[in-house]
């Protein structure tokens, strides 16, 4: 969660989160208890990892920027709310998938000027259906936006595979000819001042 779905969030991030949670459900699925509360416990590691998922997998279908930090897309930093001023929800399909749909959004009881007039949210509740996730290296050809799903490049996996990076690794990456590994890397040097970074003497504030 705190490698790649902790903002600042991008598409090949959360790509990769929603391939590892998808290679944990076999794990998940063959855990064993002896007693009631391993049992227990085996029942609160199946629960996190499907919220997970599924915030993995709202967080890709939204593609914008939206509430400061919280949704905070650097691939999509503008706000949309003719596509999306609506509620983005989430629930077990018939084929046991999970799938999308919208709903619009209630009006203010207090009217607050940003978000009283929220354009193109119709009184409809609109089916997306599943997220589609493209395998490393194709891209699905998607009739929406929500299984648009941008291939995840070798380097920037080179790159979140990195704990912890010092600034010398990081200057690797932050002269990257691809665009998305040079943000990724402008990431952690937003999210965390690493090694080397600070000048001997000085404290981070």
């Amino acid at each position: 969660m705190n490698d790649y779905i902790a903002p600042p969030k991008t598409a090949p991030k959360l790509t990769i989160a929603i391939e590892t949670f998808e290679r944990m459900r076999s794990e998940v699925g063959g855990l064993g208890a002896r007693t009631p509360h391993e049992l227990m416990r085996c029942v609160e590691v199946s629960f996190i990892r499907d919220c997970a998922e599924m915030a993995a997998k709202a967080s890709l279908a939204r593609t914008e920027s939206r509430w400061g930090l919280y949704h905070d897309r650097p691939d999509l930093p503008e706000r949309d709310d003719e596509r999306w001023g609506r509620h983005l929800n989430l629930r077990l399909g018939a084929d046991g998938e999970m799938e999308f749909l919208t709903r619009p959004v209630a009006p203010y009881l207090v009217a607050v000027d940003e978000f009283d007039h929220l354009p193109g949210t119709s009184a409809e509740v609109e089916i997306l259906g599943p997220l589609a996730v493209a395998p490393v290296g194709t891209v699905p050809a998607a009739a929406d936006r929500t299984s648009a799903v941008p291939e995840v490049s070798p380097r920037l996996r080179e790159l979140l595979a990195v704990e912890e990076p010092s600034l010398e690794e990081l200057s690797r990456f932050l002269s990257d000819p691809d665009t998305t590994v040079r943000r990724s890397a402008v990431a952690f040097l937003i999210e965390g001042a690493p090694d080397g970074f600070l000048a001997p003497g000085h404290r981070a504030r």
